[in-house]
């Protein structure tokens, strides 16, 4: 292929990329996905391009779920996209241009990678350009604008390519250009990693056996993915070491046992409506495609014999099916997922299907290939070219797709805060999916305003989190309290709190407009300034130990001996669906200090109320859970003030209040006063 050639076929990759992806191009510099993953990931890019040429040590030391280390290690790093986003950083500045410039690059830079393999395997430009549209414009890929870290695919076909090279050569260039893909693929997304290895070990040996190979060049591949693999584990270290520390998933329902997760069933290959069905074209092309290589004929003079080529790519294809199916398929599975370093942690199976588009763009190419060579045979070129673009034409229209993108503007409160002196920033309302008050998620807009601020930020968002997290939640649920406030600042280090006053409800508002006068305002945020404290307890929230609570108290089970006294005050006639304040006196009146900050849920102790219906069978909806703001030793009280959603049914309640560790209650003294009747009447 000449170089005009090659940048034709570039530019019209580009031209289309643009036009599949509208109005990204346009809005590059305002406006991100409606989704709050786009929120994290814009996070993570600016942090990693802009931290890893100042301060490369302190890479993976994130400014979110301060004071928590290697905060980055909660999720994905994506240092495979730093071609793409160091440059964009550094050049503007802005995160969302560096995001927004990398979601377009991935289909450009896919388009290309797959247009270069296709290429190499059939000589045909037509082909190419057809493969790389039907790698690059794959249906799970339009569907996923969010989740940029599963589109930086651009690297995958190159390793092939390279692999291929050298197997039939045996070229030394080829051998490191495929290594260096291989890292670049792996370094920029974990939720691609395992399908890239699984497909690759399969794929090597297969492609190997049938062109012949010498071993020796099967054990040169081998030892470059060794050598890759080192640089992985090195660079993975701090993401296994926050999951050594204790850290949780987000979404309980990931927590799940191992072998009872399903995946993709074999049927979703097959349903026009499931993201993972490629399409009619992309499907009718592949097919076509792999009988003509199984033929043998259409392959002449290629540099892989047809057949060989269509035992390949059915070979990388294969495990990734397989592995999409989840460890609940089967029991040899389960042992993959308990055994494979790592593997457990991988939760959402469909991703091992998303590089299947892989082996169906390269047979599509192949297929268009033949239908080229076939009209240069009879003396008229432009007739492949013709129903090549036809082709993709029809594709495009087939598999396009529309998303909500919301144009995004840093708040005044911000800017102020840059200025002001170093310091934590602790974020309220606080919450990942769920809280006191029913779901909320609030954090992820935090985290992306923490790219423009940079200040250390208590909150944080991501699919894992700190062991102590939900505990720093409920405490500042019960902000502005000054114990839970005093616990934070020995958590967290807390110096700036910004609230922002049109995200509370009214129960919540009122508390902190009684709180004092704020530093600064800004419409709706204020922002109050916290005095230091001299205890430090940050290590312990960072690293903290089976045995001992966040305060350093060693953590006991409670027995029969032990006996809370609890008194509520009464909140008075409520009105249904609304939200009030609630204030809980507890006493210690046991022998034992109370692991309140421990974060383990099983063995803390914390507050549990519960809204019970009198005249009704119909069972109370759940406890709510409120942290004491710290250890109590026995004698000590503790009030915990918090606002609490009220019933959606007006009614006859008691607003019953008791002390539990885990799931176990603390026998109450007396208990008439942690049993108080509330009449919850129907608002006007």
């Amino acid at each position: 292929m000449s170089r005009r050639a090659a940048a034709l076929g570039a530019a019209g990759l580009t031209v289309l990329a643009v036009m599949m992806t509208w109005p990204i191009a346009a809005q590059l510099h305002t406006h991100l996905p409606l989704h709050p993953d786009a929120a994290l990931t814009v996070w993570i890019v600016t942090w990693v391009a802009r931290t890893l040429p100042t301060a490369p040590t302190r890479l993976f030391q994130g400014n979110i779920f301060h004071p928590a280390p290697d905060a980055l290690g909660y999720s994905e790093h994506m240092l495979g996209a730093l071609p793409v986003t160091l440059p964009a950083y550094w050049v503007t500045g802005d995160p969302i241009f560096t995001h927004q410039v990398l979601v377009l690059a991935t289909f450009v830079l896919s388009a290309i990678a797959m247009a270069a393999l296709v290429r190499f395997w059939t000589g045909s430009d037509i082909g190419a350009f057809v493969g790389g549209a039907l790698f690059a414009f794959a249906r799970w890929r339009l569907g996923h604008l969010h989740w940029v870290q599963v589109l930086l695919t651009f690297y995958a076909p190159l390793v092939v390519l390279f692999s291929s090279r050298y197997l039939r050569d045996g070229r030394s260039r080829d051998l490191f250009g495929g290594g260096a893909c291989l890292l670049g693929q792996l370094l920029s997304s974990y939720a691609l990693c395992y399908p890239m290895c699984a497909a690759l070990a399969v794929f090597w040996p297969v492609h190997a056996l049938v062109l012949r190979a010498p071993f020796r060049r099967v054990l040169a591949l081998l030892a470059v993915t060794i050598a890759v693999g080192g640089a992985l584990a090195f660079v993975s270290a701090p993401v296994m070491r926050v999951k050594e520390h204790g850290a949780i998933d987000v979404d309980p329902a990931w927590s799940g046992a191992v072998a009872l997760r399903n995946g993709l069933p074999l049927s979703a290959w097959f349903d026009p409506q499931a993201s993972q069905f490629p399409g009619y074209v992309s499907y009718g092309l592949a097919l076509v495609g792999l009988v003509l290589l199984l033929d043998g004929r259409v392959a002449r003079g290629w540099p892989v014999p047809g057949r060989a080529l269509a035992v390949s790519l059915l070979a990388f294809a294969a495990p990734l099916v397989v592995l999409g199916l989840g460890p609940g398929a089967a029991t040899a599975l389960v042992w993959l997922w308990n055994h494979v370093p790592g593997l457990r942690f991988y939760r959402i199976f469909d991703r091992f299907g998303h590089l299947v588009s892989l082996p169906i763009a390269a047979l599509g190419g192949v297929a268009v290939a033949a239908l080229d060579q076939r009209a240069r045979s009879t003396g008229r070129a432009w007739l492949g070219w013709a129903a090549g673009l036809l082709l993709v034409a029809v594709f495009c229209w087939e598999v396009r797709a529309g998303w909500l993108m919301v144009p995004v503007a840093l708040p005044p409160v911000y800017d102020w805060l840059q200025a002001q002196e170093p310091g934590p920033v602790l974020e309220i309302p606080a919450g990942v999916f769920g809280g006191l008050l029913g779901p909320r998620i609030v954090d992820q807009a935090y985290v992306l305003w923490s790219a423009w601020h940079g200040r250390p930020l208590v909150n944080g968002y991501s699919g894992y989190m700190p062991a102590g997290y939900p505990l720093v939640l409920g405490l500042a649920a019960e902000l502005p309290g000054e114990e839970p406030l005093g616990t934070l600042q020995r958590l967290t280090g807390v110096r700036w709190l910004v609230v922002h006053l049109a995200s509370l409800t009214p129960g919540e508002r009122s508390r902190w407009q009684e709180a004092g006068t704020p530093v600064v305002r800004f419409g709706d945020d204020v922002v109050y300034a916290v005095a230091p404290v001299t205890e430090d307890w940050s290590a312990r929230y960072g690293r903290p130990l089976a045995d001992t609570t966040l305060a350093g108290h060693p953590i006991t089970i409670l027995g029969s001996a032990d006996v809370a006294e609890v008194r509520s005050k009464d909140p008075g006639s409520l009105p249904a669906g609304a939200t009030t304040p609630i204030s809980v006196t507890v006493r210690n009146l046991g022998t034992q200090r109370w692991p309140a900050l421990s974060t383990d849920p099983s063995r803390q102790v914390a507050l549990a109320v519960d809204w019970q219906p009198v005249a009704s069978a119909n069972p109370p909806a759940g406890p709510i859970v409120l942290p004491l703001p710290r250890d109590l030793a026995p004698g000590e009280t503790a009030v915990v003030n918090a606002v609490i959603a009220t019933p959606r049914m007006r009614g006859r309640y008691d607003l019953v209040a008791e002390v539990r560790q885990g799931e176990t209650p603390v026998r109450i003294a007396g208990g008439r006063d942690a049993r108080v009747a509330v009449d919850v009447f129907e608002p006007r």
